[in-house]
């Protein structure tokens, strides 16, 4: 998991290495698939709360990087870029939220149900609630991304993954 990136502390600059490489790697997701922000803002709130000194590095290469993707994004493409990106009007929907939510909520009933006794039984332990924060955030920002016209399911792809990342660490854990 990514905190392990964060407590390889027997080599500073490797540590400092795994920090920077993680950093990067979501930024560069982040050209790739819009909507996937759910684990890199479950990381940077996880990282406030339990590693203030990797928030640090963090921020400062986050800065960093994303503003030289911002530089070449400007010098390949211009303004034009930043407006497709920013000023798009999007057209919202809440029927078609409520149509979805009936169509995706009832499968996950269980899934959510065991991620709820989890998190009251294992939210304690740090390692876990990155997970469960990512949970909490992917389905926040899934349904928030569903609302618009044109979407589909795909925008709770990560929401699924922590549900059953979380059923499964609930599975293992009822049996020890």
């Amino acid at each position: 998991p990514y905190t392990t990136l964060f407590r390889s502390r027997r080599h500073a600059v490797h540590g400092l290495a795994w920090s920077v490489g993680a950093c990067v790697l979501m930024l560069a997701g982040g050209l790739v698939k819009q909507n996937l922000i759910a684990w890199p803002l479950a990381v940077l709130i996880w990282t406030a709360c339990h590693e203030r000194r990797q928030l640090v590095i963090w921020l400062t290469v986050d800065g960093i990087v994303a503003a030289g993707f911002c530089a070449l994004a400007a010098a390949l493409y211009g303004s034009a870029f930043f407006a497709a990106i920013l000023a798009t009007p999007r057209m919202i929907s809440l029927g078609k939220l409520v149509g979805d939510a009936e169509k995706w909520l009832p499968p996950l009933v269980p899934f959510i149900v065991m991620a709820v006794f989890f998190a009251i039984r294992h939210g304690r332990d740090a390692g876990l609630r990155l997970i469960l924060l990512y949970t909490i955030i992917a389905g926040s920002t899934g349904i928030g991304f569903l609302v618009g016209v044109g979407t589909s399911v795909n925008v709770l792809f990560d929401f699924f993954i922590g549900l059953f990342i979380v059923a499964g660490l609930f599975a293992d854990r009822l049996q020890h």
